[in-house]
């Protein structure tokens, strides 16, 4: 997910606000290295990111934990017009690392 909302034209292209989408999943990325074990894939990735975005220093440091569940975001369809979607994400507790996400449009 990282990847795709930070280096992926095709993704800015359809997100409405890019910037609260990938402050939100960076920050999310952040909770989930240094609360699950710091894992040496991750720490990659997120380098990486650092890198390549400047602006994610800054969001780096923020002490803010938004919980994922509560949150809204606005994509392009196909079509071009603008929807609105809540984000959900489930967790197994067989394996913690991995999570599924489902955009639920809003009506």
């Amino acid at each position: 997910m990282l990847r795709i909302v930070f280096f992926s034209d095709h993704y800015r292209q359809k997100i409405q606000d890019w910037q609260f989408a990938a402050r939100l999943v960076l920050l999310k990325a952040r909770h989930d290295y240094l609360t699950g074990g710091k894992s040496p894939v991750l720490k990659s990735i997120l380098n990486e990111v650092l890198q390549a975005v400047p602006q994610t220093m800054e969001w780096w440091d923020d002490p803010e934990i938004l919980p994922i569940g509560d949150t809204d975001i606005t994509l392009r369809d196909a079509q071009g017009r603008w929807r609105s979607y809540r984000i959900n994400i489930l967790i197994s507790k067989d394996r913690p690392g991995l999570r599924v996400a489902f955009y639920d449009e809003k009506t």
